[in-house]
C-alpha cells in the first residue's frame, strides 16, 4: 500500500522544456525513471531502473542519472512556461521510462496539472492494468502510445512482455474516446517489414488516432550502456540512411497524417533542467 508521501514522489531523470515533438505545441516533458520493458533498442537505458544511478564517465567524472522529486517541485517547473502553452496549444507530457510504472505519482501529477488548467499528455508503452488506465484516463488530454512489434512471439522476446495486454489497453483508450498519437520506433532488421507497416495502417484507421509518427532508430544513447555497465544488443545495427527512411515513409503514404520524428528535439531555450 502506498502512503500519501509516496504518491507525491518519483525519480525524475530528465526534464525538457520547450519540447516540440512530444505532443502539440510547446511542451514541458517530464521523464520518470523505471520501466518494466527491456527493448534492445532503448536509447535511454538509464530510464530502466527506478532508482538513481551514479556512474563514472569516460572522462572520469561522476554523474548521477535521476533524483527524487515531488509533485510540487515538478509543477513549479511546469508552471514557468504556462504562457507558452497557452500561446501554442501545448502543455505537460509525462514520459519515461514508463510513467505507468510510477502510477501513483503519474496520477497525482496529471490530476493536479489538469486541475491547474494545463493540458496533459502521457507518453507510454501501453503498460499498466485496466483499473489504472480507467482511473487515469479522465486526467489525460492525449496519449502518445508506442507501437513497437507486431508479431506476438517477437514482442515477448524483444520487450520481455506479451503484446496482447498492451494492444488491449490501446483498444480500451480508443473505445473510451481518448485521443491517441501512435508512435512507431522502426528498427532495421527488427520491425522494418511489410507486416508491421500493414498493422500500423490498420491501427491508424481508428478515428481516435490523430497522427502516426515513425521514429527511426538512432545511436545517440549507445554510450550510456558503457557508463551503466550494461550490454548493448544492437551494437551491429546502424542508423538507417535517408533512403531507407524515405522507403518507410512511402509505406505509409496513404496516411496523410503520418510524419517522421528525428531524435533531436528543438527547444525554445537552453534547458537548465536538462541535467538532473
Amino acid at each position: 500500500m502506498h502512503t500519501d508521501t509516496e504518491h507525491q514522489r518519483a525519480v525524475v531523470f530528465d526534464i525538457q522544456r520547450g519540447a516540440m515533438t512530444d505532443g502539440p505545441g510547446l511542451r514541458t516533458t517530464i521523464f520518470l525513471k523505471g520501466c518494466p520493458l527491456r527493448c534492445p533498442w532503448c536509447h535511454n537505458p538509464e530510464s530502466q531502473r527506478r532508482t538513481p544511478q551514479t556512474v563514472r564517465t569516460v572522462r572520469g567524472e561522476e554523474k548521477t542519472y535521476g533524483r527524487i522529486m515531488t509533485v510540487d517541485e515538478v509543477l513549479c517547473i511546469v508552471e514557468r512556461d504556462r504562457a507558452y502553452y497557452e500561446a501554442s496549444g501545448g502543455g505537460l507530457t509525462i514520459s519515461g521510462g514508463e510513467p505507468m510504472y510510477s502510477f501513483p505519482f503519474t496520477l497525482e501529477l496529471a490530476r493536479r496539472t489538469q486541475g491547474a488548467g494545463i493540458s496533459v499528455a502521457l507518453d507510454t508503452s501501453g503498460f499498466g492494468s485496466r483499473n489504472q488506465w480507467a482511473t487515469l484516463r479522465p486526467h489525460l488530454d492525449l496519449v502518445l502510445f508506442d507501437y513497437k512489434v507486431t508479431d506476438p512471439e517477437q514482442h515477448r522476446e524483444w520487450t520481455g512482455h506479451p503484446r496482447q495486454p498492451i494492444l488491449d489497453n490501446l483498444g480500451y483508450l480508443l473505445d473510451e474516446g481518448v485521443s491517441v498519437l501512435l508512435r512507431c520506433p522502426i528498427i532495421p532488421g527488427y520491425n522494418d517489414h511489410e507486416a508491421h507497416f500493414d498493422a500500423i495502417r490498420e491501427l491508424a484507421r481508428h478515428p481516435g488516432v490523430l497522427q502516426v509518427e515513425l521514429m527511426p532508430y538512432h545511436e545517440t544513447g549507445c554510450y550510456k550502456y558503457d557508463e551503466l555497465h550494461m550490454p548493448y544488443a544492437l551494437s551491429d545495427i546502424r542508423a538507417p540512411s535517408a533512403a531507407e527512411i524515405d522507403a518507410w515513409n512511402n509505406k505509409l503514404k496513404d496516411l496523410p497524417f503520418a510524419r517522421t520524428i528525428i531524435h533531436k528535439q528543438t527547444r525554445m531555450q537552453d534547458n537548465s533542467e536538462k541535467k538532473i
